[in-house]
């Protein structure tokens, strides 16, 4: 339910061309630039190891300045609201091969899924330094993970239901990494309003830590619902059950309770999201056909609306925040962030 579509058509991409975590050993080393530290192990990324994906550099006023004029001579805004990048082909030929990925009528294309794999191996490689700020970085980590769970079901022989969904998730985290790009290309005109008023109980009371999770002042349901997402990933596969259907009951109670100021459009998009992967689970839940592993991936899709709950809560606070700052400046910090 994104409020921004890629609508991906050939002429556009002429134009930019100037949490499944069952294991299989793939090494990240595939993925990494000449400085990034080698992952090895089967684990997902977290928002704590952004930096080893694309490693950041220190700037000084004046080399942050002439990075912002860069950005701005070669990122523009396409009425669709898509980033064109000028001397960047990699962008382009990653949203053109994640684009034949997801309509391929056969999910288990052998062809289609490594050149998918190789574009985003390529991006990485070729990145300029001026789209290098945190978030940019923080969204390109979440599109190697999707990346990652993608090419885990595939090799684990997952379902085709399963598979389909990863490939969408690399989708929208594609989707994700653009509308960044885009924030922050537009951030740098300095023509965005932000209604502080309507959003000062939103930015006094949603907080993030280094890890980027959101806690919420006063609203212990919220931390509750936590507690419980990470209870049911501790917990073995046989156990996870039980403690799927603790966390839908107190989401349901979060939702109910959810204060005024959390119900801006995108953050209740997402939490439909987890709704619906919720009530998928539970209409399956008791049929005796469906086997556990198709629990295990249901639920598996559960968590991983809940990282975008989370994700979205995340990027509210950013866009709303009350202490704005001068748009070079801020632009720098997050190259250094």
């Amino acid at each position: 339910m994104k409020k921004i579509t890629m609508t991906l058509i050939a002429t556009v991409l002429l134009l930019a061309s100037c949490k499944d975590r069952d294991t299989n050993g793939q090494d990240l080393a595939d993925y990494k630039t000449t400085t990034t530290t080698t992952y090895t192990g089967d684990e997902d990324l977290t928002d704590k190891d952004y930096n080893n994906v694309i490693p950041k550099k220190t700037y000084t006023q004046n080399e942050g300045q002439e990075m912002a004029t860069v950005m701005k001579e070669n990122v523009s805004i396409s009425d669709k609201n898509e980033a064109n990048i000028q001397n960047f082909t990699a962008y382009g030929e990653l949203i053109n091969e994640v684009h034949n990925l997801s309509i391929s009528p056969d999910v288990r294309d052998k062809m289609s899924n490594e050149r998918a794999q190789k574009a985003f191996k390529t991006f990485l490689n070729d990145m300029p330094d001026y789209l290098k700020t945190r978030w940019i970085r923080k969204e390109v980590t979440d599109v190697q993970n999707a990346m990652r769970s993608l090419q885990n079901a595939i090799d684990n022989n997952k379902t085709d239901r399963y598979i389909k969904k990863q490939i969408n998730r690399v989708s929208d985290e594609i989707e994700d990494l653009n509308n960044e790009i885009v924030d922050t290309r537009l951030r740098l005109d300095n023509n965005k309003e932000y209604d502080y008023q309507l959003y000062r109980n939103f930015v006094n009371n949603v907080m993030f830590n280094d890890a980027y999770i959101v806690s919420i002042k006063d609203f212990k349901d919220y931390d509750v619902v936590n507690e419980d997402r990470e209870n049911l990933e501790k917990a073995s596969n046989k156990g996870k059950m039980p403690y799927a259907s603790t966390l839908i009951y107190d989401f349901n109670m979060m939702v109910s309770k959810m204060p005024e100021y959390l119900k801006i459009d995108d953050v209740m998009d997402a939490v439909e999201d987890v709704q619906k992967e919720m009530k998928e689970y539970q209409k399956e839940m008791n049929n005796p056909e469906i086997e556990m592993n198709e629990h295990l991936e249901n639920i598996e899709e559960i968590d991983e609306a809940l990282y975008d709950l989370n994700k979205e809560l995340l990027k509210a606070r950013k866009d709303f925040d009350e202490d704005r700052r001068d748009a070079i400046e801020e632009y720098i910090e997050d190259l250094n962030g």
